[in-house]
């Protein structure tokens, strides 16, 4: 309480056990880590900024901040950013639709096909935990200059995929099931190709897979290979 605290600071000159012992009594921990924050109470470890909180302690304990000071601190900081959880989770959805309205404007009516071959590219070329960062930045990924060179990427892949050229592996680019027949035909045309799937390779393989699901038929392989 704060009618407990001593009242008469010892002075500049005191004895440091009499600095200490002053400071002890106000509520000053002995240590930075010896602060308990009531507000992070029922936060689980995982979810502490670590770094930001030991650099919080670091500066209190420095300023001599005592305990029940801190925690009043940390209390009003912790409840103001609870309050705005739900107006930042609302300013990043409006973003977002802002940045998906400005690809639909861009792209027009080929928005939804265009759509598709950005995810066929990500899914296809992104090394493991693409996925995850993707989803974390849409506002990122989301703006069109990304957009845009990811589609560029397909398109260019897609180009690589003429008779004697590479694998495709950017099934997004295939917007219907006649198109995948289609393109399962015309990729097996190509000898490379052909040896690429006898073999096994993971990707080829997830590519023919991903033009089944679009709809290619399993008779085009079975007539070219």
């Amino acid at each position: 309480m704060l009618n407990e605290r001593p009242t008469e600071f010892p002075g500049f000159d005191a004895e440091y056990e009499k600095h200490k012992d002053f400071f002890t009594k106000l509520g000053v921990p002995e240590t930075p880590g010896d602060y308990k924050l009531e507000a992070l109470a029922d936060i689980p470890e995982d979810q502490i900024d670590k770094a930001r909180l030991d650099h919080l302690l670091k500066a209190a304990h420095e300023a001599k901040i005592p305990q029940d000071l801190l925690n009043k601190l940390a209390q009003a900081d912790f409840e103001y950013a609870k309050s705005m959880e739900s107006t930042w989770a609302e300013q990043a959805e409006a973003r977002q639709a802002e940045l998906e309205g400005l690809v639909t404007q861009e792209w027009g009516t080929d928005v939804a096909k265009n759509a598709e071959a950005v995810k066929g590219v990500i899914e296809s070329f992104g090394a493991e935990g693409f996925v995850d960062i993707v989803q974390q930045n849409m506002e990122v990924f989301m703006h069109p200059a990304v957009m845009n060179t990811l589609l560029n990427i397909g398109r260019a892949a897609q180009a690589a995929t003429a008779p004697g050229g590479t694998a495709t592996k950017v099934p997004g680019l295939v917007a219907t099931a006649d198109q995948a027949s289609q393109e399962l035909t015309r990729f097996f045309q190509n000898p490379e190709n052909k040896q690429l799937y006898r073999s096994g390779d993971a990707s080829t393989l997830h590519y023919v897979e991903n033009l089944y699901k679009r709809g290619g038929r399993r008779l085009d392989l079975v007539d070219t290979v």
